[in-house]
């Protein structure tokens, strides 16, 4: 798993802080720099065996979080994974 510091960049994210760690990964509050908007970043930790299981847990989440259910639902915008 990648450990990333407040002001590492991801893209266009910045890196603001580390919200929680667990087992599987942790999750960091990030900016986008161009929008000025916030986001939660995960950062999975993957055993080869699992990449594929957790892949598609990942983005199963993300397509929920793109269809807001309510008007105080958040909001996905991108759903990113790579090898």
């Amino acid at each position: 798993m990648a450990e990333f510091k407040p002001d590492d960049m991801i893209g266009v994210y910045r890196i603001v802080r580390l919200l929680g760690k667990g087992t599987m990964g942790a999750v960091y509050e990030v900016v986008h720099t161009q929008l000025g908007v916030h986001y939660a970043l995960k950062s999975f930790t993957l055993e080869d065996g699992h990449i594929d299981i957790l892949k598609e847990k990942f983005l199963a989440e993300g397509r929920v979080l793109a269809r807001p259910l309510t008007t105080s639902t958040p909001r996905e915008s991108s759903t990113v994974t790579s090898s």
